[in-house]
Parts: C-alpha cells; sequence; structure tokens
C-alpha cells in the first residue's frame, strides 16, 4: 500500500520542487550552495529514508512515474542550469546519476558520397 495517493504524491514532489532544500557541496576551490534536488533529498523530505521509497511508487502506477517524471525534468532543469553558470563539474556529476549522458560529439565530413537511387 503507497504511503501517498498519486495525487498527494505529485503534489508533495511539486511542493518540494518549488522550494527546496539548500545543501553544501565541497569542491577543491572551496564550497558552493546549491539546491538539494537529489532523489535522496526528495525522498527524504517525503519520510522515506532514501531513494529507494520513491523507486518503490512506481509499481503503483502510471500516475506515480509520471509524477516521478516530472521530478526528473525539474531535477534535469535545474542541473542543466548549474552547468550554465559554472558548475560544471558537479553538474555533469549530478546529471549522469539521473541517467543522462552527454551529447557525443558528432563527427562533420565535407566528403559527400554518392550512393545512386536518385534521378540527378
Amino acid at each position: 500500500m503507497p504511503r501517498y495517493t498519486a495525487e498527494e504524491f505529485k503534489q508533495a514532489i511539486k511542493d518540494y520542487c518549488d522550494e527546496p532544500g539548500i545543501m553544501v557541496v565541497y569542491t577543491k576551490d572551496g564550497q558552493i550552495e546549491c539546491q538539494a534536488m537529489t532523489f535522496d533529498a526528495i525522498a527524504q523530505s517525503l519520510g522515506w529514508s532514501g531513494r529507494q521509497g520513491i523507486y518503490d511508487q512506481e509499481q503503483h502506477g502510471d500516475d506515480y512515474k509520471e509524477a516521478i517524471e516530472y521530478m526528473r525534468g525539474r531535477m534535469r532543469t535545474y542541473w542543466t542550469g548549474q552547468g550554465a553558470v559554472g558548475n560544471q563539474g558537479f553538474a555533469t556529476f549530478m546529471m549522469n546519476c539521473l541517467g543522462e549522458v552527454p551529447a557525443q560529439k558528432l563527427e562533420v565530413s565535407s566528403k559527400v558520397t554518392d550512393t545512386g537511387g536518385h534521378d540527378w
């Protein structure tokens, strides 16, 4: 039995994402404060000890999955923004934690190859 109804779960995630906690991240150059937009922070705000509590909600149906996707989207937006303002290393790490992979560079060739099959 889920701890929250689907609507309560969605609203709790939205409320957290609208006003997330703050965490301190220590780097080789000192420390920065940023929003605690992580699975663990959100899960703990909802009363679980860690991210598994959120993952467990997926089994309760599409409404729960939709809420988790919304959360992932908000997290992606936040961490992408952190990369844009100079926290690139940590932002990349967090995006990797979300399962995002860095965009691959495309190799562009100036060579045109005629493969046939046309009426020029």
